[in-house]
């Protein structure tokens, strides 16, 4: 999920901001993500074991600690001996600016674990002791049964925990490559920190790549990594639980989606969690593979900027140009772009559509280059995926949308409805991507078209893309009609 204000510029990458070279940042193990968009990449708790940085080792211990003084604390409430404020506490983590992992770089950005959901958690730890369970390991495998964790506050509190080690791994980086300091220190999560990465007025934390993942290691599972039940009884009761059978359930996901009942599980047969917490450590953490980026969630960005390179368009030649004009030169630039390969941007290595988003900050990205240096500015809503294209004189919406998307012709007929009521609107297009098996939707849409008709301030042009692919991985290419 991206994250913005309601209308901003392009986003830039941890390379852009710092004005170095991204294959520099990646020899010395930086994450070079996006400033500002939430990311899809977390801290897997396993992977500090594997990582090559110097001043993260030992650090899984380190969070294997933290959270064996918390299980302390609670072993102290269950006696009598100790305050329930103590756990409380030290499951509270503040927010944090972390360059690159969907925090704003020019604040405390993130989202923290605040005293709600720490005394949730707490109580839940509380009542699992009680059942005999004992492990550090269950915070890793919180979000599995806490409402309101997943995968990024996991990744928080990992964080957070590490900030010394972070620290250091940043004000080394910073000196490596003479990355601009912070003037003075840097307050994060109550500690001063001195010498770290500068953007703007603001010290921020560079985070390893190599401890990374898409998807950690807990919400990775298929059926065949599932819990053990020892006997038909016990079977059973986890499905009238559960509401369907664990073991026809294609992903963990979809087993533990309701958390609650899946809590109710684990508290009622802890030894369940127990099978859970042996079958975790046996398994094996990957970090992303940020060369080949299967799920291509850099590439895009990459690809677009060579595109835009290789196929220049001069936006200053259309300043004196009408709105539709203007339109019907980028659309149809677009178009002759996908088709020359632009398209397998579209996908996934596996040949699976990618998010939409990623289609229309191609279109951003292309026309942020595109209008460097004109009268032209460029801005996005992700809000309504609606990029704009301005000047004095022009107003531009251009919609970019895939065939795929759920719920699209119902979309498509509130934007003809908006646009046929408010003769006041900026000169909007609607560019469709067709995708695989795409065809009948825009076959619905030309239908819902016949049923609208426009004054010369209510013109709406759709533009229809195709943007097929044939193959996967590497053979992907743009499909062609033999």
């Amino acid at each position: 999920m991206l994250v913005f204000k309601k209308c901003r510029d392009m986003p830039k990458r941890v390379s852009d901001v710092f004005e170095v070279d991204a294959v520099e940042l990646r020899k010395h193990n930086v994450f070079n993500g996006f400033i500002e968009i939430d990311s899809k990449f977390y801290v897997d708790p396993r992977l500090l074991e594997k990582t090559s940085v110097d001043e993260l080792k030992n650090s899984y211990e380190k969070v294997t600690s933290y959270f064996d003084d918390v299980l302390e604390d609670v072993l102290n409430v269950i006696e009598g001996k100790g305050k329930f404020e103590a756990i409380v506490e030290k499951l509270t983590f503040s927010e944090i600016p972390l360059a690159g992992l969907g925090y704003s770089i020019n604040h405390n950005g993130g989202k923290g674990i605040g005293a709600k959901l720490a005394n949730n958690l707490s109580l839940t730890v509380v009542e699992l002791v009680r059942q005999g369970i004992l492990d550090p390991v269950i915070f890793e495998l919180t979000g599995l049964f806490e409402q309101g964790f997943g995968s990024d506050r996991i990744s928080d509190m990992v964080i957070r925990i590490l900030l010394p080690e972070l620290a250091r791994f940043s004000r080394g980086v910073a000196e490596s490559l003479n990355l601009p300091k912070a003037p003075g220190p840097t307050v994060i999560g109550g500690q001063c920190f001195f010498g770290l990465p500068c953007y703007s007025t603001h010290g921020v934390l560079l985070v390893p790549q190599d401890i990374l993942t898409s998807l950690p290691l807990a919400y990775s599972w298929t059926g065949a990594d599932y819990i053990k039940f020892h006997n038909e009884e016990l079977r059973k009761y986890v499905n009238q639980i559960i509401g369907k059978s664990w073991f026809d359930s294609p992903t963990w996901k979809e087993v533990v989606r309701n958390k609650d009942k899946f809590k109710r599980l684990i508290l009622e047969k802890p030894e369940l969690m127990k099978d859970l917490l042996n079958r975790y450590k046996e398994k094996s953490a990957s970090p992303y593979d940020f060369t080949k980026d299967p799920k291509g969630e850099f590439r895009w960005h990459d690809s677009a900027k060579d595109y835009a390179t290789r196929f220049p368009l001069n936006l200053r030649d259309l300043k004196d140009e009408s709105n539709e004009k203007i339109l019907d030169a980028i659309c149809k630039h677009f178009s002759e772009l996908v088709k020359s390969g632009l398209s397998i941007e579209f996908y996934k290595e596996s040949g699976e559509p990618n998010s939409e988003k990623i289609g229309q900050l191609i279109l951003l990205e292309l026309l942020e280059c595109y209008a460097k240096g004109s009268c032209f500015s460029v801005k996005y809503e992700p809000n309504d995926g609606i990029v704009k294209l301005s000047s004095q004189n022009n107003c531009i919406e251009i919609i970019l949308k895939y065939t795929s998307t759920r719920g699209i012709s119902e979309y498509y007929e509130k934007l003809l409805e908006r646009i046929q009521r408010n003769s006041v609107l900026p000169y909007t297009a609607l560019i469709l991507i067709q995708l695989n098996g795409g065809k009948s939707i825009i076959s619905k849409l030309d239908t819902l078209d016949r049923g609208y008709t426009y004054n010369e301030n209510k013109i709406s042009r759709r533009f229809n893309i195709d943007g097929r692919i044939e193959g996967f991985g590497d053979s992907r290419r743009p499909f062609k009609i033999y």
